[in-house]
């Protein structure tokens, strides 16, 4: 096995850093102990689903806001309720929801709902004009509840969800987090992250919803079968078939530090998950946080099928 020439290595890192590149971002972080319930595809259809309200949303919002304000959907994902608001400190905004019988919650910026509730009681605000964030009073509360009520309803309502507000949290005494929901509650919730262009200027909202299997009657997922409890905690080797070299033994046995082994495979190329020794999914890779990382483009829905 030769050594590579200075322009060799020169060569291979221009290539390498050009591929690399263009690998950056193929991947999404994801945790499996916390695994998805619903596909990119169902999310998207929800994502969909729930921006097809948004007009008739801001209608009904015009009515206590004097004016029309654009409400719309930026994205649909998962999160995990454990800890939601553990880091969260008061002064905040979020509204307290019961969706069939479950914890949600809306959080809204505190300026901007600051500046709806100017807007509501006393008359339209002046272009420009600042609206600093303050604590609300009890009557300013009910008034906001009454608001956020017109954008938690309908969108609950076109996922099939019964939502209801239970009381505006601006301190830590009102807000109820899954402590309240008990040991045995659902922790997933759907997190519809919403923008709206309102009285004070474009501002976040984040609506979280319970029930997450339940959401839009099951459109578009592929059927996955429960693994009965007592194999929860079975562990399984998995690996990423990146490449194979075939090289003579008295090339082995020459290996030095620094030496290059080609894979044979093209830096963009497919790559194999295997599980047990079977390939199940075929996919190219990438990075998350500096390693490398694999995304799935491909499931063998009967890997054994073959054997």
């Amino acid at each position: 096995m030769s050594d590579l020439s200075a322009e060799e290595t020169q060569a291979l890192r221009e290539v390498a850093g050009d591929k690399g590149d263009r690998a950056q971002g193929l991947v999404s972080e994801r945790n499996f102990s916390q695994p998805r319930r619903l596909s990119a595809d169902r999310l998207q259809h929800l994502a969909q689903t729930v921006g097809a309200t948004m007009q008739g949303i801001g209608n009904q919002m015009s009515v206590p806001l004097r004016s029309f304000h654009k409400l719309q959907v930026v994205s649909v994902s998962e999160v995990n309720a454990s800890t939601l608001f553990q880091d969260v400190q008061a002064p905040f905004l979020i509204q307290n929801l019961l969706v069939d019988g479950s914890l949600g919650w809306l959080v809204w910026d505190e300026r901007a709902a600051t500046a709806a509730i100017e807007q509501i009681l006393s008359g339209e605000l002046n272009e420009g004009q600042e609206v600093e964030a303050r604590e609300l009073s009890s009557s300013e509360a009910r008034v906001l509840d009454s608001l956020l009520g017109l954008i938690v309803r309908p969108v609950a309502a076109s996922l099939n969800l019964g939502a209801e507000t239970k009381g505006l949290a601006q301190d830590e005494e009102g807000l109820k987090t899954m402590r309240d929901a008990g040991p045995e509650a659902d922790t997933r919730r759907l997190m519809l992250h919403l923008v709206f262009d309102g009285p004070g200027g474009p501002s976040d909202m984040r609506l979280y919803l319970p029930n997450v299997e339940e959401v839009g009657g099951g459109q578009g997922d592929r059927k996955v079968d429960r693994v009965p409890g007592h194999l929860d905690l079975v562990n399984l080797e998995m690996c990423v078939h990146l490449g194979s070299a075939k090289i003579a033994l008295r090339e082995l046995l020459a290996l030095e530090v620094g030496d290059v082994i080609p894979l044979h495979t093209e830096v963009d190329g497919e790559v194999h998950l295997y599980v047990e020794g079977h390939s199940i999914a075929q996919g190219t890779w990438g990075q998350v946080g500096g390693s490398l990382a694999m995304k799935v483009h491909k499931i063998d829905t009967d890997p054994l099928s073959a054997e």
